[in-house]
């Protein structure tokens, strides 16, 4: 089985606007590039606290997780034919919002591109 994948920088800085703050296994610095921390609470020392000052860097799946538990907001991609889509559904919402290519109009080729895409787009949804 693959790996679950992180998200992109862009949509880690987003989340930590939106108030994501959970420690992960690896997380941004301020400069686009990756650290890696045990991640296990038993291992962290300050050098570990300090890292997650910058940006998490969670799997998309965990920040979905997120999403659903603390927002109720739910992304679901789903295969349209040969390209993939992305669902955003939240109970407060009449519609559901349907991410069917990225910002360039290029469809979406991966379920994991359309996962991070539907993420970016829930994350623009919450009100700061």
């Amino acid at each position: 089985m693959e790996n679950d994948k992180l998200i992109s920088f862009l949509t880690a800085k987003l989340a930590k606007e939106r108030g994501f703050n959970v420690p992960t296994q690896y997380c941004y610095l301020e400069d686009n590039s990756m650290q890696f921390s045990s991640g296990d609470d038993e291992d962290f020392d300050e050098y570990d606290h300090n890292l997650w000052d910058n940006y998490s860097a969670p799997t998309q799946s965990l920040l979905s997780k997120w999403l659903r538990d603390t927002h109720y907001i739910v992304v679901t991609p789903t295969i349209d034919f040969v390209t993939w889509e992305c669902n955003i559904i939240h109970p407060d919402w009449s519609d559901v919002l349907v991410l069917k290519n990225d910002d360039c109009g290029n469809w979406f080729s991966t379920y994991e591109e359309a996962f991070e895409a539907g993420i970016y787009e829930a994350l623009n949804q919450i009100i700061k």
